[in-house]
């Protein structure tokens, strides 16, 4: 230790600094160099200005190169420091030794200095080699014997900016690399391999983070080799709480040694790195409006330092790859909306072209080119090229290239140049064009290109009244085009919107006065609550309150439309910098189509249900038929032959009233099933509704009022006057017991005319409408959807069948007409009846004829698979005077016909193996003088020939009289 008493003979180590001191009180005696009292001139020299220097200075003396240092290097050994004082130069520097000691050595035995730049030194720091870099000098320090006894050493550490070069120049590269690609995952590839190859890693990915945040998924790795890809999605949860927390914050993640790491040495999380062969990593993500989005890791299967540059340079790329995606992504997107500019532009009945800013150079235009200009666009490379498009002005000068209008839209002079050249066509005509050119310019006004458009005025020189006109269309279609160019959405078919966190509208696409009627300025500064329906203002502003925090997707409410109406809009948004973008599509139509089909399918359910109930409810009605034939037959046998004494007559009466209801009852369900036997003929409705007035009256009781509005004049109707005559009455009682407490029934009779689609189940033509409506309780819906199936009712048991609507709907239908209902409850209920109109006019209505009296009116076969049925007929026919001969099928009844003399054939319809209707046929044929009637009680009216007589069961002997003599 230096005493403070030999400061007069050792004033090279006075100083203030902490070296100073240091070299001051170390034991130099203990090493080679001995005191400092006793240390060479030479020595003295150089350690006073080491130790006085600012910059970084140190020495190294002796065999061993024993090292002195002043405080500007004593950062240089960092944690070496001050043990690094006096020891010997190889223990000092014993990881770079292999580079420093050859040097060092060089320099004592060559006399001659040396200096290094950017020299790289793998200096162990923190436990663990780390790549340093160094701009230093070593000079040989010459002893009193003229020989080197030591080396003069000055420098200092670049390695920040060396590393910060080589990541600089490996981001420019990758700049370049990028640059060309234009396929997203092309990008992804290229960025992987780069960054992989840059900083020697094993594996390195990007990828695409889920809405959760949680899960992370890339389509493919890049890797050394050395290690298998793990692309697919992961549980990013799985790699631990911190590390999740961190990426979600946007924060890198640097991972040197996954087993000594706090945040991941946990056994689970370890299991977790180890599956993916990982012991060191660095992760950064990427944050976009809150929310972690995308992220690109890079992996080490070994324990890695990692430096700053090195997560830098990971955090630079990823954030070069996301733009460089979304630059392909928006580059897709332009292509896109050029694809469909260009439809625009080869729609627009003039030739446009357009050039490159600033070069002017042609880049394109549309199919109308040839036409006008009768060449294909010239591609030319600049503005002194436009000389191959040859034009002329009045005086026959040829126009400059400077001169055309597209030239001088490049040069921003003019706003819209103008010129009218006669142009030389490629096919060698000249013909006049007009050329308005138009600049296109970017937000900020800076001219992009130009666009010229080019008409033919070669035959409307002379028109420039109309050509005045013409120019507004011209340099308004010019103007689409050019903001169609800088502006995507100005041609979205669907509305754009901006509003701020209030919903103000900062900004409209132009659609809104294509769906909604509002011009743009009368939309833009106005809440978007002002054009929100009534009734979905408060769903839309909580939408909206949503929707300034996060995305909307499907959003649909409904806007009005500025001239009446409304349109349904379905809504998609995105938040950004307090704004929030919406777009919306106009999906009226599709709602409404939508409900069209919801309607045709349950009016196609509701017409197979009727159809299956109308089959079910004829069949039923002609077993009924084949059972009440021989009941009203053998009745009406009793009554007439007055068997019995009065007692057992009222009880004939009375079972024979009970039939006729039940045969009535056997005919509204054959109504409803469309197979009710009717005999359409021209009927005047007004007459029959006007003959029943007496009879609807009192049905109706004094409590309801019946008002009857037929229109004068009315065309007869082709319909059947006995089932009107029937459907008005079940249609008046309907409406009494809706009016138990009185109130007025309308009928009102007219003509309608139903133009061709205006109505959904009647076709084209004229019609007679017959309305029917009460003041009663009207019908709920459910009653309403269910009114007109057979035996539905609300009527109490025993007062009513529940078949009354449904005859009158089967009637309609039968008749080629339609049926409508409209009700509502305690309002009343209306019931329109279309029927055909009739060219033919309106039948008189004759007298009832007398019951023919019995005669002998020759033989008689009675036809019927039905025993009962049978017997019935062939008593009746017994009574009138035939000799009678039963068959129960048609063979046998072609049997019988081959050997006996018959005069009258009565014969079922439908029976097994061969149809009453086809034995008719063949008994004609062969025997054309037989008298002939069909009766059935299934009216198979399609079946039956027109001109074939029938009957229908039951029937009494009345019945069968007037049809024999109607056949006679």
């Amino acid at each position: 230790m230096v005493q403070l008493s030999e400061v007069h003979s050792l004033g090279f180590l006075l100083g203030d600094g902490e070296m100073a001191a240091r070299t001051r009180d170390y034991d130099w005696a203990s090493t080679p160099l001995g005191p400092p009292e006793t240390w060479p001139q030479s020595l003295r020299s150089a350690t006073g200005i080491c130790l006085h220097s600012s910059f970084p200075t140190a020495i190294y003396w002796g065999d061993e190169f024993r090292l002195l240092y002043n405080d500007a290097w004593a950062p240089i050994p960092a944690d070496r420091h001050p043990w690094a004082l006096g020891r010997p130069a190889h223990e000092v520097w014993a990881d770079i030794w292999d580079i420093i000691g050859p040097q060092l050595r060089g320099v004592v035995e060559s006399g001659q200095g040396l200096s290094e730049f950017d020299r790289m030194l793998p200096m162990e720091r923190n436990g663990r080699a780390r790549e340093t870099y160094w701009n230093y000098s070593l000079t040989p320090i010459l002893g009193e014997d003229g020989r080197v006894a030591g080396v003069f050493n000055q420098g200092h550490e670049v390695t920040q900016r060396v590393l910060a070069e080589r990541r600089q120049a490996f981001l420019l590269a990758l700049s370049d690399a990028l640059r060309p690609l234009g396929d997203p995952n092309e990008i992804i590839v290229r960025a992987q391999q780069m960054l992989g190859e840059h900083l020697r890693a094993h594996r390195v990915g990007y990828g695409e983070v889920d809405a959760t945040e949680r899960f992370f998924t890339t389509e493919n790795n890049w890797t050394d080799g050395t290690i298998p890809s793990r692309h697919g999605t992961h549980d990013l949860a799985g790699f631990g709480e911190e590390v999740h927390g961190r990426l979600k914050r946007g924060e890198p993640l640097v991972i040197d040694d996954v087993e000594t790491d706090p945040r991941t040495c946990s056994p689970a999380y370890l299991a977790a790195f180890a599956a993916i062969d990982t012991k060191a990593a660095i992760t950064a993500s990427l944050v976009r409006d809150g929310r972690m989005v995308a992220a690109l890791y890079v992996h080490s299967r070994e324990p890695r330092s990692w430096t700053a540059s090195d997560v830098a340079v990971v955090g630079d790329v990823a954030e070069r790859t996301w733009s460089a995606v979304e630059r392909a992504q928006a580059q897709a997107q332009t292509a896109a909306a050029r694809s469909r500019l260009q439809a625009v532009y080869d729609a627009v009945p003039v030739a446009i072209v357009i050039a490159d800013a600033p070069s002017g150079r042609i880049v394109g235009g549309n199919a109308q080119v040839e036409r006008v200009f009768g060449h294909p666009v010239l591609p030319s490379p600049d503005v002194e090229a436009y000389r191959q498009w040859i034009g002329f002005d009045a005086t026959g000068r040829q126009i400059a290239p400077e001169e055309f209008p597209l030239a001088r839209a490049l040069r921003g002079e003019e706003e819209r140049p103008e010129i009218e050249t006669l142009y030389e066509r490629g096919d060698g005509r000249k013909v006049w064009l007009r050329l308005i050119g138009s600049a296109v310019k970017d937000e900020r006004g800076q001219i992009q290109g130009a666009v010229v458009a080019a008409l033919d005025i070669d035959r409307h020189k002379r028109a420039e009244a109309a050509l005045r006109d013409l120019n507004d269309v011209l340099e308004h279609k010019v103007a689409e085009i050019a903001a169609e160019r800088d502006r995507v959405w100005s041609n979205s078919r669907d509305l754009l919107t901006i509003a701020d966190a209030e919903g103000v509208f900062r900004a409209v696409s132009p659609s809104w006065q294509a769906i909604l009627g509002h011009a743009p300025e009368e939309v833009i500064g106005r809440n978007f609550l002002e054009f929100v329906v009534p009734d979905d203002v408060s769903l839309s502003r909580s939408s909206h309150d949503q929707a300034a925090v996060r995305d909307l997707r499907n959003f649909e409410n409904r806007f009005m439309h500025k001239h009446g109406g409304y349109r349904w809009i379905s809504w998609h948004t995105a938040v950004e910098g307090g704004l929030v973008y919406g777009y919306g599509r106009d999906v009226t139509e599709e709602k409404q189509r939508r409900a069209e089909l919801e309607q045709a399918q349950e009016a196609l359910r509701q017409s197979q249900k009727l159809e299956a109930m109308g089959q079910l409810t004829g069949g039923v009605a002609h077993d009924f038929n084949n059972l009440l034939s021989p009941i009203i037959g053998g009745l009406d046998l009793l009554q007439r032959k007055q068997l019995g004494d009065e007692r057992a007559q009222r009880t004939v009466a009375g079972a024979l009233a009970s039939a006729e209801r039940a045969k009535v009852l056997v005919q509204r369900l054959l109504a409803f099933a469309r197979r009710q036997p009717l005999q359409p003929s021209a009927v005047d409705i007004g007459r029959i509704v006007e003959g029943m007035a007496s009879l609807l009256a009192s049905t109706l009781g004094p409590r309801i009022r019946l008002v009857l509005e037929i229109e004068a004049g009315l065309p007869a109707a082709r319909a059947d006057a006995n089932q009107i005559d029937m459907a008005l009455l079940n249609l008046a009682v309907n409406a009494r017991d809706a009016m138990p407490d009185g109130g007025a029934l309308t009928i009102a009779v007219d003509v309608e005319t139903i133009a061709p689609g205006a109505a959904e189940r009647l076709a084209a033509g004229s019609y007679i409408r017959l309305r029917v409506s009460d003041t009663g309780c009207g019908m709920d819906a459910r009653t309403l959807a269910r009114c007109v199936e057979p035996f539905f009712s609300t009527k109490g048991i025993g007062q009513g069948t529940g078949l009354g609507l449904s005859m009158v709907h089967g009637l309609a239908a039968q008749l080629g007409g339609g049926l409508a209902i409209d009700s509502k409850v305690g309002v009343g209920t209306t019931i329109t009846l279309w029927l055909p109109t009739s060219a033919a006019a309106a039948e008189e209505e004759e007298a009832d004829e007398a019951l023919p009296a019995g005669a002998a009116a020759g033989v008689a076969l009675v036809v019927d698979d039905e025993d009962l049925v049978r017997a019935s007929t062939a008593g009746m026919l017994e009574d009138l005077g035939y000799e009678v001969i039963e068959a129960n099928s048609s063979e046998e009844a072609l049997r019988i016909l081959e050997g006996s003399a018959i005069d009258l054939l009565v014969t079922d319809h439908l029976m097994p193996h061969m149809t009453g209707s086809e034995l008719a046929r063949t008994a004609r044929q062969r025997w054309p003088e037989l008298r002939l009637l069909i009766v059935s009680g299934y009216a198979e009216v399609e079946e039956i020939a027109p001109d074939l007589p029938r009957l229908t069961k039951p029937f009494r002997l009345s019945d069968l009289a007037g049809a024999l003599a109607a056949n006679s």
